[in-house]
């Protein structure tokens, strides 16, 4: 896609986003407003008044060293390479279309900037371009366009908020081109609420690469809410292509229709961030280090519907010291589909480069309560000992634990029980390889969804039509199976075994007295009745 350097035809932009997303229908445009640079500027001395009964200093909204401007856009045009705008009242930009040098806005924290549909281009967008650079520094900053994209990056295109600005975009956000894109957020705010499609998409193909996104020093990044409109065909994701840098900040990525981020580059240094609401919390991509949480780092993914980490490829690496927890997922009554739901779901484009997901021995993952299941995979998974995979499934059919067509590794000291299919394998179905360690001391059941409260002692078979069953209300069906590393056809459940009741004396007994057999093999909850103890002559036995 080749975009003009001041201008983008209202072609260009179309013919990438039918490519990307489908066409932006048009929303009912704001009511008109009238602007600072479209009042005609008095000459009068200062403290004079003008006709309009207003004193020339207060025509004044922007100054450039000693020069002074009566709209934002007047000075944005005078301004040169490195210029610092000072504004002295609430600026707007309406009619400066093309940012094509770099420029900074400096807000005082007292002046807020509106960026509305710009005048001079199709459908409104403030185009930076080649080696434009728009910052924004501790300002508060509003960005809506009615008719398409807000903000059209290309080139070495920047766009920054500094210093505690604040920044929100409402009915469109931006569309960046490439690799050589910057969005910086430092020490600021930046919101993308509401828009009727994709709220940031870059146009990352025929190598043209990934448009950075850098939130650092305690800045916050919000994608929320994206929509689409009734009867338009178009996806409404949160962010699309980007490498998402975020270093002791915040990212939310939460209640979008479609998708959260995908085809993204996403590392959590020391951060935190919640993707929680979305159809799909993220889409990863093969050979894309699709996430990475590193340094403390901690996400939290909730009622996500279909999945919250779905796989096409590439790799999620939750690193020692870091917290993953993913719950909720098909709480909305998804149904289960191979590979593609599931709070971790590999679904791998190509087999000879799976997905690889690394759950690090040092790292705190949950993944609890998720109706669509835990991991359901075809890709290779590695759940280290302090992950906890616990009353997932509740509507699924097969492993509402794993479900593994691929290769998973569960380390010792992980936890895998109390989760529910309706067919077959509670915990674990697979038929690929499965390396998995014996039940933990202290794991028991939970008393929900069929399950008894006792304690557990051990893996059983769990294969549709042969369900485990050690109790009396059905037929007994307790086949144990040794934990280790199996390959192919596999469903089971962390349970226990049959009961079994043996006899002994409490105190002083006869040397020719004999204690009754042992009985094995009873089903928990079932009817007993103790055998009698044989006469022995000259005793008597209590109990």
């Amino acid at each position: 896609m080749k975009l003009n350097l001041t201008r983008v035809g209202a072609a260009v932009v179309t013919a990438g986003l039918a490519a990307s997303l489908g066409a932006v229908a048009p929303v009912p445009a704001l009511a008109d407003e009238t602007s600072a640079s479209s009042t005609a500027v008095e000459t009068a001395a200062a403290g004079e008044t003008t006709a309009a009964g207003e004193t020339a200093e207060s025509k004044t909204v922007a100054t450039i060293g000693n020069a002074t401007y009566a709209s934002l856009d007047e000075a944005l045009v005078a301004a040169q390479p490195g210029s610092i705008i000072e504004l002295q009242q609430d600026g707007v930009i309406a009619k400066t279309n093309a940012i094509s040098k770099a420029v900074t806005i400096k807000g005082n924290g007292k002046f807020s900037v509106k960026v509305t549909a710009q005048s001079g281009t199709d459908d409104g967008r403030l185009n930076i371009s080649g080696a434009g650079s728009l910052t924004f520094d501790n300002a508060k900053v509003s960005f809506g366009n009615p008719s398409n994209w807000s903000v059209v990056m290309s080139d070495s295109g920047k766009l920054s908020f500094v210093n505690g600005s604040s920044a929100t975009f409402t009915q469109h956000g931006i569309y960046t081109v490439g690799s050589g894109v910057e969005i910086n957020v430092d020490k600021s705010s930046l919101t993308v609420s509401g828009t009727p499609c994709t709220s940031l998409m870059n146009e990352y193909q025929n190598g043209k690469g990934y448009a950075k996104i850098n939130v650092t020093n305690g800045g916050n990044l919000t994608i929320e809410k994206a929509y689409r409109l009734p009867g338009v065909r178009v996806n409404s994701n949160g962010a699309t292509g980007f490498a998402i840098n975020v270093m002791n900040s915040d990212l939310h990525v939460d209640g979008n229709e479609d998708q959260g981020l995908v085809r993204c580059i996403t590392k959590l240094d020391a951060s935190k961030a919640t993707i929680s609401g979305n159809d799909y919390g993220m889409t990863g991509y093969a050979g894309l280090d699709n996430l990475t949480l590193t340094n403390g780092s901690k996400l939290e993914m909730a009622n996500n519907k279909s999945a919250g980490i779905f796989l096409w490829g590439g790799n999620v690496d939750v690193q020692d010291g870091t917290e993953l927890s993913i719950t909720g997922t098909g709480a909305e009554g998804v149904k289960q589909d191979l590979g593609f739901t599931g709070a971790i779901a590999c679904k791998s484009i190509n087999p000879d480069s799976p997905a690889n997901v690394n759950l690090s021995d040092g790292a705190t993952v949950s993944l609890v309560d998720n109706p669509a299941g835990a991991i359901n995979s075809d890709g290779n998974i590695y759940v280290g000992k302090g992950t906890e995979i616990l009353r997932n499934g509740s509507a699924v059919e097969v492993g509402g634990g794993i479900w593994n067509r691929g290769t998973v590794t569960v380390a010792d000291g992980a936890k895998l029980y109390n989760n529910h299919a309706s067919k077959a394998g509670d915990d674990i179905y697979s038929a690929g390889v499965m390396d998995f360690k014996a039940t933990g001391s202290d794991w028991q059941l939970d008393g929900n969804l069929g399950n008894c409260g006792h304690a557990i002692d051990g893996w059983y078979d769990d294969a549709k039509g042969n369900r485990w069953s050690a109790h009396s209300d059905a037929k007994k069906h307790v086949e144990a199976v040794e934990a280790g590393k199996l390959e192919g056809a596999l469903a089971l459940k962390a349970a226990h075994g049959l009961a079994c009741v043996d006899y002994a004396y409490v105190g002083d007994a006869p040397s020719d007295a004999v204690l009754p057999s042992t009985d094995v093999d009873l089903a928990f909850g079932s009817a007993y009745t103790a055998k009698a103890q044989a006469s022995v002559a000259g005793w008597t036995f209590d109990g």
